[in-house]
């Protein structure tokens, strides 16, 4: 079973015998001067038809990006001592054959030359990693919650349209002398807050009923008593 040692290795200085067709990278400039030629390095054991452990190159693409915390974490890349490009900080893809037995296994894609293949890839996912593609995709974002946020305060309209007669129907049942009874409270007890005093409550507790006479007991029997009855009013 094929298994890889490490982790991935991404350089920008090219591998011996894995040097790009400088033709197909002009030609993709073209229409995207934001590619960096990457190449992929890593370690495997365990591969059919090799013995003990190999070192394979997959060919890929970086980005520099100047908001790199937007996109992903960015990753190493070892560059060389005079180079006329940024470090990329995004890897868009790396070339590799899915359709070989050994990634179906679990191992690595079969090698992909850097020939036209590529650039009529780059050609069709063009409009896919611009610039202007990711500022389509932040405007949708945006959309999408100012959308949310309509729904919210429509919801909210919503239930403030059903709650409104029902509360102007429980103010109607209160007569004009309750509301001033409130109204008065209310201006007593912001009177004793002033004063730093407690507020009173505004409404009574429940009066304490009295069962029976001074003893609180029961007028019935002892015999016939199933509860609590209102006091004898001899």
């Amino acid at each position: 079973m094929p298994r890889q040692i490490g982790t991935d290795l991404y350089t920008c200085v090219c591998p011996p015998g894995y040097e790009k067709d400088p033709a197909v990278t002009r030609a993709v400039r073209e229409f995207d001067p934001g590619i960096i030629p990457i190449w992929r390095v890593q370690r495997w054991e365990g591969l059919p038809g090799f013995s003990g452990e190999v070192s394979l190159v997959h060919h890929g693409i970086g980005r520099y990006y100047p908001f790199p915390r937007q996109i992903r974490k960015p990753f190493y890349v070892a560059m060389p001592a005079a180079a006329d490009h940024p470090t990329p900080n995004f890897l868009d893809a790396v070339f590799e054959d899915t359709d070989t037995v050994p990634y179906f296994r679990g191992g690595p894609g079969e090698f992909v030359p850097w020939d036209w293949r590529v650039y009529y890839w780059c050609r069709r996912s063009f409009t896919r990693i611009t610039i202007a593609a990711y500022m389509k995709r932040t405007e949708k974002h945006r959309a999408r919650l100012e959308a949310m946020r309509k729904a919210h305060f429509e919801e909210i309209e919503y239930k403030k349209k059903q709650l409104e007669p029902y509360l102007m129907r429980q103010a109607a049942r209160i007569a004009p002398s309750e509301w001033e009874q409130l109204r008065k409270a209310q201006h007593e007890n912001t009177i004793r807050r002033r004063m730093g005093l407690e507020p009173i409550a505004l409404k009574d507790p429940k009066p304490t009923i009295l069962v029976g006479k001074a003893s609180g007991r029961s007028p019935r029997p002892s015999g016939e008593t199933y509860g609590r009855v209102a006091p004898s009013q001899e």
